[in-house]
């Protein structure tokens, strides 16, 4: 349980910032490069 709340905590946290960067397009969150962020960042999140 507390992985699936880390893992929900890292993606609102990284399409929360993209929204508040300016970016405001889910459609460039589609590119393979942020996919490995947020894997990378979900990953971590299960280790910890």
């Amino acid at each position: 349980m507390v992985i699936a709340i880390g893992i929900i905590v890292v993606l609102a946290t990284v399409i929360g910032g993209w929204v508040f960067i300016g970016h405001g397009d889910i459609g460039n969150l589609m590119h393979p490069g942020e996919y490995v962020i947020i894997l990378g960042a979900a990953l971590g999140s299960m280790v910890i």
